[in-house]
Order: structure tokens, then C-alpha cells, then sequence
């Protein structure tokens, strides 16, 4: 469907395809079983051919016109900030080129860059393996609780990880990697977290806190972002053991990188420069 192709037109192709490389690429029976051995490493050419083909009409094209086009980014939902200084600051440099940022989870910002499905991703780099990637770590991501300014929480000078034993916690989902992290420190607290409300956006999280007795954990500036101006929400950093990880630019591995990407990650470095990200 993707491809606007009939199935025999398509499977007319991979035959043709076979015939022309003497191997096979798929399992064949009543249905598709999957890629063979060569197939998968067919699969890898492929990727790394056509993203060399884009390499090449992208790096003529900035000879010529200077830097254009459109950067697909995909971003963890607690980074999206993040992402719009990145972008901003290099629109600055390169105003012909336009941005699509698409929020995701950490396991799908790899499948989508190894798919070529986007040309870089803002995620976690050091918490969970990566595999195969060029990283440019920008900030690191500190958490704080965000509260009703009327809750006992709220009335603390201090709060614990500890201290949100048995509250009513809104939390991103168990699939976005900051929900697994932050599961790991309430372990380590002795707590064990049970959210009442999980939501793949912060905005849902911060939204229920202002509504009721919730409480959540934000990353501190992503707290400061949504929270500040609105009077009946307090933000207060979580303090005992110091808890931080580190968040970056994501690209695929290659020796030559689109003029682009390139510039992207440059722009990446001076923005983890001026923030004087500490590793």
C-alpha cells in the first residue's frame, strides 16, 4: 500500500531482483516468511546505497544553493524543547532549510533512523545499548516533582524520592525510556511506582496535577516550561542521590554525512557548549 503497488507487481520485482544477485532474499510458503540471510544483508546495501545516493544529490545541491531542504528529526517527548533551540539556532544560519519534528519513543527513534524514516533523532545516549549511531550528547535531563501548590509535597522546603511513596502519580508510559529510568530510581528509593494516569504526553501529565491531587516527575526544564506562569503548581527538585542522564543529537553511521547532518551536528555541539553540558 506504502509503495502504491499490486502484490504481483511487487513480488514480480523482488523475483526479478533475485534472479539479478543469484540468491534469495525471502522464506516463500502460503505467506511471507521474512527476509533470508542474504535478504537481511541486502537489506543493509540497500540502506546504506540509497542513503549514499541522498549524500550525493544533497552535498551537489549545497554546493550550489547552499544549504536546503527539510531535516526530519524525531524527539523523546522530554526533549522537545530541546529540539526547538536546535532548530531554531540553525535556522538562524541556514534559513532555507525547513524542520518536521515528530515526538516518539526512544526504541522507535532507531527503528525510524535505521528505516530512513527520519534523518536524526534527539533520545537518551548513554542509558540503553544504541547500536550503530553517531551521538552528540546536549544536555543532561535532571528531574523534579511537579505538584498543586496545596498538596503536603508542595508545603516541603525538601522532598525525597522517598517522600513520593503512596501518592497518585501521572507518569509518561512504560514504553518511553524515561518512564524506565525513572521506575529504576524508585526502585532504588524502595518504592514501587504505580501510576494512576499514564499518558505519552507531558502536557496530559501536568494538565491532571493542575486538576487535582497528582503529582509527577519532570525533567527540571521541560517542569519550568510547562508549569511556569500558572500560580497553582509547584516545582520542587528532587533531592537525594543524584540522578541525571544524557541526552543528544542521534545520526545514522556513516563516514560521510549528508552537508545537513553535518551542519546539524555541529550546531548540536555549540548548543551542548553554551549549555556546558558536563559529562
Amino acid at each position: 500500500e506504502r509503495l502504491g503497488l499490486t502484490q504481483p507487481t511487487l513480488s514480480s520485482g523482488i523475483k526479478q531482483l533475485e534472479s539479478q544477485l543469484g540468491v534469495q532474499l525471502i522464506f516463500r510458503g502460503s505467506r511471507y516468511g521474512g527476509l533470508t540471510p542474504e535478504g537481511q544483508r541486502a537489506l543493509v546495501w540497500a540502506r546504506q546505497l540509497v542513503g549514499d545516493a541522498r549524500t550525493f544529490q544533497l552535498e551537489m545541491r549545497a554546493a550550489r544553493y547552499g544549504l536546503t531542504g527539510i531535516v526530519r528529526i524525531a524527539v523523546i517527548p522530554t526533549a522537545l524543547t530541546w529540539a526547538a533551540h536546535l532548530s531554531a539556532r540553525f535556522a538562524e544560519a541556514h534559513p532555507k532549510v525547513r524542520f518536521t519534528i515528530l515526538s516518539k519513543t526512544s526504541s522507535d527513534i532507531l527503528k525510524m533512523i535505521d528505516n530512513l524514516e527520519v534523518d536524526a533523532g534527539i533520545s537518551y545516549v548513554e542509558n540503553e545499548p544504541l547500536g550503530r549511531v553517531t551521538t552528540q550528547p546536549i544536555y543532561r535531563e535532571r528531574y523534579s516533582l511537579v505538584a498543586n501548590r496545596d498538596s503536603a509535597l508542595a508545603l516541603q522546603d525538601h522532598v525525597t524520592w522517598a517522600d513520593l511513596a503512596g501518592e497518585r502519580l501521572c507518569l509518561l508510559t512504560p514504553d518511553m525510556q524515561n518512564r524506565r529510568i525513572l521506575n529504576e530510581v524508585f526502585y532504588a528509593a524502595g518504592i514501587t511506582p504505580e501510576a494512576q494516569v499514564e499518558s505519552s504526553s507531558t502536557i496530559v501529565m501536568v494538565a491532571h496535577v493542575m486538576s487535582g491531587d497528582w503529582v509527577t516527575v519532570l525533567p527540571a526544564d521541560m517542569a519550568h516550561f510547562l508549569c511556569d506562569g500558572k500560580p497553582q503548581l509547584t516545582i520542587r527538585p528532587l533531592e537525594g542521590e543524584e540522578v541525571s542522564q544524557a541526552v543528544g543529537l542521534i545520526a545514522p553511521h556513516r563516514d560521510v554525512h549528508t552537508p545537513v547532518l553535518e551542519a546539524l551536528l555541529g550546531t548540536a555541539k555549540r548548543l551542548a557548549e553554551g549549555g556546558e553540558f558536563d559529562s
